[in-house]
């Protein structure tokens, strides 16, 4: 079986929810953001068109916020902005947000 990694996205404006065909295995290999209000995640996939995909659903929840009982824990990203000033780019530190894959039901 060949594989390769794919990159899905989970945007605030859909409600920090996602629901994505993913093909087998599926295995999640990092969390990572684009921007402040967008989280990225890239899985390792058969990507074959004759692989069998899974249905997931994955949410995303900032810091200290609830966490519905029986999502499971992928991984975390924080967002970095960059200003202007004067003397050069500053960066700091963003919001922290937080994936969970949703069982289905």
């Amino acid at each position: 079986m060949a594989r390769a990694i794919w990159k899905y996205t989970i945007g605030f404006l859909q409600g920090g929810f996602g629901e994505f065909d993913i093909p087998d295995p599926g295995f999640i290999t990092a969390v990572g953001n684009e921007g402040p209000d967008v989280v990225v995640f890239w899985a390792e996939v058969d990507p074959s068109p004759r692989a069998r995909t899974s249905q997931r659903s994955f949410q995303i929840h900032g810091t200290g916020h609830p966490i519905p009982e029986g999502q499971v824990y992928v991984g975390t990203t924080q967002t970095v902005i960059t200003t202007d000033s004067p003397r050069g780019h500053n960066h700091r530190s963003g919001p922290v947000w937080h994936l969970y894959e949703v069982p289905r039901a």
